[in-house]
């Protein structure tokens, strides 16, 4: 997290499956002490960097947000 950057990315071809893998991942993350966020279209872009920016170990994220 910090400036490392996330530890892992997960690629998803939709907005839907992208949110399905993060509330898996939002339920079993802080068993393992893992801290995940999603992107996608249609949802507030300034949050999602906001969140971002302080840090995540897992970004879910579907390839045209990801560009953004």
């Amino acid at each position: 997290t910090g400036d490392d950057g996330p530890m892992a990315v997960v690629m998803c071809p939709s907005r839907e499956l992208a949110n399905q893998i993060h509330t898996q991942a939002e339920r079993y993350g802080p068993i393992v002490d893992v801290f995940s966020v999603a992107l996608y279209g249609g949802v507030d872009q300034s949050y999602q960097r906001k969140v971002l920016h302080h840090g995540t170990h897992m970004t879910i994220a579907c390839p045209g947000r990801l560009l953004d």
